[in-house]
């Protein structure tokens, strides 16, 4: 006899190692470097009011009749309360009004909100999906350490656990990965949906995750890297929200002793630039003091003057 796990038990333990929504984006973080990407891309992107999207999906979720009328009637309130302002909001709108059924219609009001997180990196093969991003716990960050140390490297591993990609459910009940390595005609493309996890009856193999192949082949074959887009977002974002993440974590991955950032890190909401503050500047904001100097060679030898100015 073996240990058997449940499928909650993946929830919990992502809800036990990824804290808050700063600690889940630092990790999807770390990975993207950890993939060798020379800088990484976050946009947040939301096109309706939270609580918005919350009431509609509530409602939808109710057991309302599958009629046309039932449909039509909330795909009108739904259209009514999206931001037509935001990025690509036509786009949303035409999937909105494609939508014939409650379920269709959830599932295009889940994709109103989105996190994602864009790295140009290895990338994953479908082989890498199923052996490495779908175990949790994976030797393959231990693997990758001994092999850089081996190799000369000064590019540090910075994951350790291989559980960072359980921090996707912190932040949204639904992923998708959209990944490729170098020689691939198609990307490889991975959805999960963390609620199938919450049955208490279920064994974690008894949940089907499967890899499958984009549509549409790569326009240039030499292309690698990963996607991941988070929908069905579990909080509201704005703009100041993303700004203070970026400031309490983005920039603990600055080196405040060098004039350029190892992990370069691009971060927008609805396509405008987040600024993410060098850690240097973060601490002058809480020292207790300021010096300023200067060191001269005169005629009488050298001579240093200097103010010290405390707070």
């Amino acid at each position: 006899m073996s240990f058997r796990v449940t499928a909650r038990t993946v929830l919990q333990l992502g809800a036990e190692l990824i804290s808050s929504d700063s600690v889940a984006f630092y990790e999807l973080i770390k990975n993207a470097f950890d993939a060798g990407s020379k800088r990484v891309f976050i946009d947040v992107r939301v096109r309706m009011d939270h609580r918005a999207y919350l009431s509609h999906s509530t409602a939808l979720r109710n057991g309302m009749p599958e009629s046309p009328v039932d449909v039509e009637a909330y795909r009108r309130r739904i259209l009514d309360d999206i931001d037509t302002s935001a990025p690509e909001a036509d786009r949303l709108i035409r999937r909105i009004k494609r939508a014939r059924t409650f379920q269709d219609l959830l599932r295009r009001l889940e994709e109103a909100n989105y996190v994602q997180v864009r790295d140009r990196g290895h990338g994953m093969s479908a082989k890498d999906l199923e052996e490495i991003y779908l175990t949790i716990g994976t030797p393959h960050r231990r693997r990758q350490r001994a092999r850089q140390s081996g190799n000369g490297s000064r590019q540090p591993i910075l994951g350790e656990k291989g559980l960072g990609r359980l921090s996707a459910m912190r932040l949204g009940w639904r992923l998708e990965v959209l990944t490729t390595v170098k020689g691939e005609k198609r990307e490889n493309r991975l959805h999960v949906d963390w609620r199938q996890f919450t049955d208490d009856n279920l064994m974690v193999e008894d949940v089907s995750v499967s890899p499958t192949k984009h549509y549409m082949d790569k326009t240039d074959p030499n292309r690698s890297g990963t996607r991941i887009r988070i929908y069905a977002l579990t909080s509201p974002w704005s703009p100041t929200k993303l700004s203070e993440i970026a400031t309490d974590e983005f920039s603990k991955l600055t080196d405040p002793f060098v004039p350029e950032s190892r992990y370069p890190i691009n971060v927008t909401y609805n396509d405008r630039p987040v600024r993410i503050r060098r850690f240097d500047n973060i601490l002058f904001d809480f020292a207790h003091a300021s010096a300023e100097a200067e060191y001269t060679i005169g005629e009488d030898g050298p001579r240093f003057v200097g103010t010290v100015h405390y707070r």
